[in-house]
């Protein structure tokens, strides 16, 4: 199976999105200069969870790897962010979950560095991102309506 969506984003780029033969990787290629290179790359496992994700081309990309606390854990426990060419890891993010599973925080340094917020009927309703390397303080917020 080999399946291509093409994607426009702005009216200088291009991207498509490709699902690839294992049924566990997607790239998104840009166009420059009417020539499509690798963009991303998410890889999941078998349970459909995020395993890896990479940004970049050969000789800059970042490179993500995804955590779970067991084979059958649906929710991420870390993140660890790599640099192309470096073996040692840039960041680790943590993730935070409430008593009803719901995500409520990403860490860096042990501080929140993206916080999201539900409604009563736990529907995802606001993110916020803080600056963590000043104090802990709120840069952009994303509010979220259902109608």
């Amino acid at each position: 199976m080999f399946l291509r969506w093409l994607v426009h984003v702005r009216p200088e780029n291009i991207f498509l999105l490709l699902m690839l033969n294992d049924g566990r990787t997607i790239r998104v290629e840009q166009d420059r200069d009417g020539a499509f290179k690798e963009y991303e790359r998410f890889e999941y496992d078998d349970l459909g969870r995020k395993v890896t994700y990479r940004r970049g081309d050969d000789e800059a990309f970042e490179f993500r790897k995804f955590f779970y606390k067991d084979e059958n854990d649906r929710q991420i426990r870390e993140e660890h962010v790599y640099e192309s060419g470096t073996v040692d890891r840039l960041y680790l993010y943590r993730y935070e979950y409430n008593e009803r599973d719901l995500l409520t925080a990403r860490l860096v340094y042990l501080r929140p560095e993206t916080e999201y917020k539900y409604d009563l009927l736990d529907r995802f309703i606001e993110e916020i991102t803080n600056d963590i390397y000043f104090g802990i303080q709120p840069i952009e917020l994303k509010t979220f309506e259902y109608y």
